[in-house]
Order: C-alpha cells, then sequence, then structure tokens
C-alpha cells in the first residue's frame, strides 16, 4: 500500500530533476565524510584498543564503601597485584625455586644488602658488576624497558624462603611444623610443592599484556621447560587474559561479520549502491565508537569491546527499514524512483528518528550504573547511532536514485484485497486471545525463573574449560593451593595506649597485644576451615602461639611476641601482616579462595565474615562485650570483583526499569494515549523477560557479556514497533477493520523486521566463535534476544492491534 501525497505527484520535472540533483549531491558529500572519518576511525581505533586493560578496582565509585576499603587497605597494606607461579617439579629445597626467585628478584624494588657501609642497592642497580649470565642481564633490562624504564616488581617470595623464616629464630619451628603452617598458601597439598609469588608495582599495570610473557619465557629459559609447563595464575594474568581476548574478538571476527553482513544485506536488499552506503555508514560508525573512546581518555576494557557491533546493528537495523520504505513506492509503475524516494523519507524518517531516541535513552539509563565502563557504553553508544542516522538521512536519498528496483501493479490499495487479506487471515487474527495467552504463560514462567538467577564473578569460568588459563588455574589449584586473594582485617585500639591506660599492675606491658594474637589465632583457625577457603596466612603464622604458663618458656615466647609486635622491623611488619595508625592496630589475615571450585564469592565472604564475629565471640568467653572492641572488615580482589558484579546487576535493573518508563512515556506521546504506551511496550518487553527467565531455568549464570544486553536489547525491539505502529495508524486512517489493518501493517513491515533480525542477529553470531565465554554469550543473547524481539513484535504486537487495544494505538479510543 502506497501513501504518495498529492504534491509529489504534481511536482514539475524541474522540481523533481532540482530534487535529484540534490539527493545526489549529498550522496557525494557523504561519502566525502566517510572518507575523512575512515582515517581516524582505524587509526585512532588502534589506538584505543591498545590502551585496553580491565581494572574492575577503578571502575567503581570513590563513594562507594567498598571502594574505599580498599584503598584503605592498599593505602596501609602496599599493593596487592600478585602473581602466583609454579611448575611440575616445584618443590621444597630445589635448587630452580631459589633461582627463579632470584631471576625476578633482580627486577623488583627489594633491596639488596650492601656489601659495606655504603648505601643499599637494588639488584638493577648491580647487575652490571656482577657476574650474571647475559640472557639474564638482557631479560631485567629488556622488562625495565618495556615498564618505561620503571621496576616491575615490589617483592619476591618463594615459598623455601618463607618456611626457612618460620624455622630459623625466634619462632624456630620445626621443617614439618613450618611446612603445615604454609599449606594451601605457599605449599601444596602433597607437603613438596611450592610456589614464587611476585608483587607487581602499580606503574606496570598497563604493561602487564607485553611483561607476563617475557617473564614466563625467561622462567622457561633458565629452568630449560617448555613455557607451557611455567603456570601463571592470579589477577595480573586475569587481566592480561581478559585483554588479550577483548583485542581477539576485534581483529578475529569484526571483518568476517562485517563481510557477513554486507552479503546478508545485499541478498535482502538486492541493491549494491544501496548496501554499500549502508555497510559504509555502519562500519565507519563502529570504527569511529572506538576512536571516541581514544578521544575521551578512557582506556578500553571488555565492557565498551561490545560497543562497535552493537552500532553497526543499530545502523544496519534503520538503513534496511528506510530502504524498504523505499521499495514500497518504487514498486509502483505510477511513481517515479525520485517521488519514491521522497516519500520514503518523509515516511520512514520519522518513525527512525523515533526508533533512535528511544535506543538512546535505552543506551542513556545506562548512565544510572554507578561502573564509570558502563557510563561510557550509554554515552559513547548514544553519540554513535545518532551519528550514523544523520549520515544515513543525508546519503540514502541518493542511493534510492542509483539503486534498481523492479516494479509491479498496486496490489494492496482496493478494499476487496483488504477484505481478501482480512478474510484469509481471520483463523488465526480472529483468535488472538490464545496468543496472548502463550506470553502471558512464558512471562509467568520467566518471572519464577527470574529469582532464580545467579551470577558469576571468576576470570577463569569466562574461558572455555580447555583454554590455558582453566588449564592453569586447575593445575595450581589442585597442586599447590587456591588462588583468589581476600583480604580479612581485625582492627583493635592501639595496644600501646591500652597497656598507658592500664592500671592494674599485676597486667604487664604488651599484654594487650598478647590478647589481641590470641583473638586473630582464634579467628584464623577458624576461617581457614571454611570449604571454599583453601589456606591462609596471618601473623599468627609467623609467631609462637602464646603460652599463658607462668613458666620460663612461656614467658620467654610471650616476651618474644611482645618484641614482634612491637618492633617494625619485625618479619610481620616487613611481611604486612600487621599496621598501627590512628590510635588503633590492624591484623591482617590472608585468606586464598578457590576459583574453580563451584562457590559462590558474595555468600563465601559473608560465611567468612559471620565466622569471624563468632570466633571473637568464642574468644571473648560468649561476652558480645569483646565483640564490640574490633572491627571485622573484608576487602581484597574477592571483594572488588564480587561487588563491582552485584553493583553491576542492581544498577542494570534500575537503569532497566528507567529505560522501559521513559521509553513508555515517549511511546504514549507518540501514541496519544498512556495505555496505548505501556500496551506498546509489552512485545519489547517480553524478549528480556523471556530469555533472562530461562537463563534462571537453566541455571545459566550472569556475567557481564550477558547483563549488558537487557537495556540495550529493548532499546533495539522497539525499532521495529515503531515502524509497524506507524504502519498500523496509517492504515487505519483509511481502514475500519483492526484485523485488516494490522495484517497490512505487517505485510509492509514484516519483510524488514525480517530483514533486520536475519542481517543483525546473524552478523552478530560471527562473535559466538569467540573461545571468551562473555564475547560468545554477548553474541548469543544478542541473536536471541533479536529473534524474541521480532517474534514479539510480528504475533503479539499484532494480535494486540486485532483487539480493541488497538484503538489505543491509533487515538480513537478517548479514554485512552
Amino acid at each position: 500500500m502506497s501513501f504518495v501525497s498529492d504534491s509529489s505527484l504534481n511536482a514539475t520535472s524541474s522540481e523533481l530533476d532540482l530534487l535529484r540533483r540534490r539527493y545526489l549531491r549529498r550522496w557525494k558529500f557523504g561519502l566525502a565524510i566517510l572518507l575523512l572519518l575512515a582515517i581516524p576511525a582505524s587509526v585512532h581505533s588502534a589506538a584505543a584498543i591498545a590502551t585496553l586493560r580491565n581494572i574492575p578496582d577503578q571502575w567503581l565509585p570513590s563513594s562507594l564503601p567498598l571502594k574505599q576499603d580498599f584503598a584503605e587497605y592498599i593505602r596501609r597494606f602496599g599493593h596487592s597485584d600478585v602473581l602466583f607461579i609454579s611448575w611440575p617439579g616445584a618443590r621444597l629445597d630445589d635448587d630452580e625455586v631459589q633461582s627463579v626467585a632470584m631471576l625476578l628478584r633482580g627486577m623488583s624494588t627489594e633491596v639488596a644488602e650492601p656489601l659495606d657501609d655504603s648505601e643499599p642497592l637494588t639488584p638493577l642497580d648491580q647487575f652490571d658488576s656482577e657476574s650474571v649470565p647475559d640472557a639474564i642481564r638482557t631479560f631485567w633490562k629488556d622488562a625495565r624497558a618495556m615498564c618505561d624504564d620503571a621496576t616491575p616488581l615490589v617483592w619476591v617470595r618463594s615459598g623455601t624462603e618463607i618456611r626457612d623464616s618460620m624455622m630459623r629464630r625466634p619462632l624456630s619451628l620445626s621443617d614439618r611444623s613450618a611446612t603445615r603452617r604454609l599449606k594451601g598458601t605457599f605449599v601444596g597439598p602433597d607437603g613438596q610443592k611450592t610456589c614464587v609469588l611476585a608483587s607487581f608495582a602499580e606503574s606496570s599495570g598497563s604493561h602487564h599484556r607485553q611483561l607476563l610473557p617475557l617473564m614466563q619465557n625467561a622462567i622457561a629459559e633458565m629452568l630449560r621447560r617448555p613455557a607451557e609447563e611455567v603456570v601463571f595464575v592470579g589477577a595480573c594474568v586475569n587481566g592480561a587474559a581478559v585483554d588479550n581476548e577483548a583485542i581477539a574478538s576485534i581483529e578475529k571476527y569484526t571483518i568476517p561479520s562485517s563481510v557477513l553482513a554486507a552479503v546478508l544485506c545485499w541478498l535482502c536488499l538486492r541493491s549494491i549502491p544501496l548496501t554499500f552506503t549502508i555497510l559504509s555508514i555502519a562500519t565507519v560508525g563502529q570504527g569511529m565508537v572506538l576512536a571516541t573512546v581514544f578521544y575521551f581518555g578512557t582506556p578500553m576494557n571488555a565492557i565498551l569491546i561490545v560497543l562497535p557491533p552493537l552500532v553497526f546493528v543499530l545502523t544496519v537495523s534503520s538503513g534496511i527499514h528506510l530502504s524498504n520504505y523505499y521499495f514500497d513506492f518504487a514498486r509502483d509503475r505510477q511513481v517515479s524512483r525520485i517521488v519514491a524516494a521522497q516519500q520514503a523519507m518523509r515516511i520512514g524518517v520519522p518513525p527512525c528518528l523515533i526508533a533512535t531516541f528511544t535506543t538512546v535513552v535505552g543506551l542513556m539509563s545506562l548512565y544510572l550504573v554507578r561502573l564509570e565502563p558502563v557510563r561510557m557504553f550509554g554515552m559513547i553508544g548514544s553519540i554513535g547511532v545518532l551519528s550514523t542516522l544523520a549520515l544515513m538521512i543525508m546519503m540514502l536519498p541518493g542511493a534510492m536514485l542509483l539503486a534498481r528496483v523492479s516494479t509491479k501493479q498496486p496490489s494492496a490499495d482496493t478494499p476487496v484485497m483488504t477484505q481478501s487479506i482480512a478474510s484469509k487471515a481471520s483463523p488465526f487474527w480472529l483468535r488472538p486471545f490464545w496468543i496472548l495467552l502463550i506470553f502471558a504463560a512464558l512471562s509467568s514462567s520467566a518471572v519464577v525463573g527470574f529469582g532464580r538467577l545467579t551470577t558469576s564473578v571468576s576470570v577463569p569460568k569466562m574461558f572455555h574449560p580447555e583454554s590455558e588459563l582453566r588449564q592453569s588455574y586447575v593445575w595450581y589449584e589442585s597442586n599447590v593451593g587456591a588462588t583468589m586473594t581476600a583480604e580479612l582485617l581485625l582492627s583493635f585500639d592501639d595496644p600501646l595506649r591500652e597497656d598507658r591506660a592500664n592500671r592494674d599492675p599485676s597486667v604487664r606491658k604488651g599484654d594487650a597485644a598478647i590478647k589481641q594474637l590470641r583473638q586473630v589465632m582464634r579467628v584464623h583457625a577458624a576461617v581457614v576451615d571454611l570449604p571454599a577457603v583453601g589456606g591462609g596466612l596471618s601473623a599468627a603464622s609467623f609467631l609462637p602461639i602464646p603460652s599463658k604458663s607462668r613458666s620460663v618458656s612461656g614467658t620467654i615466647s610471650r616476651s618474644v611476641i611482645r618484641a614482634q609486635v612491637a618492633d617494625e622491623n619485625s618479619v610481620i611488619h616487613q611481611l604486612a601482616y600487621v599496621d598501627r595508625a590512628k590510635d588503633e592496630q590492624t591484623w591482617r589475615i590472608s585468606l586464598r579462595l578457590f576459583q574453580t571450585h563451584e562457590y559462590d564469592f558474595g555468600d563465601s565472604i559473608e560465611l567468612i565474615e559471620q565466622t569471624a564475629r563468632e570466633a571473637l565471640l568464642v574468644a571473648a568467653d560468649e561476652s558480645p562485650k569483646q565483640e564490640s572492641d574490633v572491627k571485622i572488615k573484608m576487602t581484597g580482589h574477592v571483594v572488588i570483583i564480587d561487588g563491582s558484579q552485584q553493583l553491576l546487576l542492581k544498577d542494570l535493573f534500575t537503569s532497566f526499569l528507567a529505560a522501559f518508563g521513559v521509553i513508555a512515556i515517549l511511546m504514549s506521546i507518540y501514541l496519544r494515549s498512556i495505555r496505548g504506551g505501556l500496551f506498546a511496550m509489552l512485545p519489547n518487553f517480553m524478549p528480556t523477560l523471556i530469555l533472562f527467565g530461562a537463563m534462571g531455568w537453566l541455571r545459566w549464570p550472569l556475567d557481564i557479556g550477558s547483563v549488558m544486553t537487557a537495556s540495550v536489547a529493548l532499546g533495539i525491539a522497539v525499532d521495529d514497533s515503531i515502524h509497524l505502529l506507524a504502519q498500523y495508524r496509517r492504515v487505519r486512517a483509511t481502514e475500519q477493520s483492526r484485523i485488516a489493518a494490522a495484517v497490512l501493517a505487517l505485510r509492509h513491515c514484516g519483510w524488514a523486521m525480517l530483514q533486520t533480525t536475519i542481517v543483525c542477529s546473524l552478523s552478530l553470531l560471527v562473535y559466538g566463535l569467540s573461545p571468551f565465554l562473555p564475547t560468545q554469550r554477548f553474541a548469543f543473547f544478542m541473536m536471541g534476544l533479536l529473534l524474541l524481539a521480532w517474534i514479539g513484535v510480528s504475533t503479539l504486537l499484532p494480535a494486540i492491534m486485532s483487539t480493541r487495544l488497538g484503538d489505543y494505538f491509533t487515538g480513537t479510543n478517548a479514554s485512552g
């Protein structure tokens, strides 16, 4: 059904020629703009990718308590970006372990013992004057040069060194006792396998992707083993692995995705000029989105990495819809190409503008999320889709004039044809009750599934079980110990102040510290027995058990403890297991949680805190008064990662509701009916509800790749609804039958809706080949949401249109 205005049909040939020249001039001007933008789109997008780095602790707002706790922990106890290193054959007392430790210590800021009374020198300052093999000297220099002449590491510890320190005075443990205390951290379950730990300097964080392979190859060369046998795990390894996979997703799948989209777009449109124009705008648009990330000075990350394909999809969707408006007019032999292009833009641009604006609302709703990358996702995505739509409106009329379209006789303008369509559709459309019932049942089931949703914050589980990272974690946690760091902080009153305030002559100075140590030991013993905890270290690991005996040995042990706690140069202070500040003394219990086991980090954190409180109650002889004097805080990477995920889920739910509300208001304004706006939102709300509900029933965990789709998919789903509603309202203006109007509206928009779904979903599906599960899930989720949105808009919305509720879409129901 063509809706050609009389003014267009009555236009003179000179007016039409002027319009033709203007359209072609705009197309050429737009092409020139694309050629100019292609340079920064390629150069600066590559620059943006080069900055890619995932730092969850920097994503959180500074006002968040858990971020403040982590910042305070870093300030008091030092940077905690620890690398865990081991290999088959790494055993206590093995010379290889010490060789690796010394190799890495050569690139750390640890101070070497001076040979005389001169100032201490770091190994990096000494290596030229020492007899060091050329390969090691080259490695040290390369590592430092890679980090902009900064020292990459802060400290290095080996299991052998830590065990030996426990066997020396003042602790003087036996080999067996020292080894037992280190199980789960520096020593494996067999009591022999061990590891080397290295703490990265904060300044080296942006170089982990290059530095880690260099270190792994240097260690492998020293051990004369394949690099694959040198196992690296830890937060720094996770970040580098995620960065590498994100970059690989762009490099491997962007071009195949674009090529597939081009082929599908051509098969749907059968026009090289239209396909070329749409794909050129979409391709340059996704490149400029990456370039915009670079211009904003924001480091690229795993969240922003899915933005380019999203902009690509939205641009292609708008182009296909506008092209199909043109085909509807151009197939009429009575309408010239110029008039068809003019009418296609006149009728098609308003719903495209509304659809794009609703998508922008969905993207900008992400600004309610308190994670900075998600906010940038919404803002840059909005800029991207608005810019590509502007180029599409500028260029597409000229491309329409260059396109060849087969003509046919008009076939849907007569009342007879309208009645025929309505008659044939009667068996289906006169029974919309069944469609509404099916969707209602699916939605009810999905609501129940929503309550069963789980989350996953474990980075190793973002990779396939056969991946190198996943296998490294499985090997390390099976042979050495758990790898996720969690820090339990117990803060007491400063023991020196407590000693000064104590007037009891029977209580010796330093007894307050001993009392605190007993409580720390009680908590330490309780929390390391939890199933999710693989091991832990604290000051209690490096001090003798305080004796209550008045014997000589008991007195000596208590004196040793007092001296160690008071001396800031003692081992427990050097290893940062105790810190004194602001009239309080804080004891750190460093725990290791399993990442390869099926434990929920959020539940584990709560259980650790609860267990610590219960242990303190026991230590205080069941008196809650003592517990009030102790402040318990959990921090560390596990708290930051879990907190980021929980905050993301909570805020995304809020942003989704906000986007739903704002888009519903916009739809109500467009339809001039509040009820009409709400009814029109139902087919757009259903896909997200059904898909996420199904995830809950199937127990598929939510991750960043899946949760990012909710608000965005809502904006995408509205696109088809807007175009279908626009056609429905136009048909109802001349056709009284709701059923016939619904069928004719679907007849005009259905093919374009199916085309956009096929092109967008299949081109995104290419990213499903990625071994990185968040990228893979994003691709499958977007495909699933697009397919469900198409089903909802092509079945549920026409079913609503066919009932009395359809009157709310046309404004004929005054009460709406």
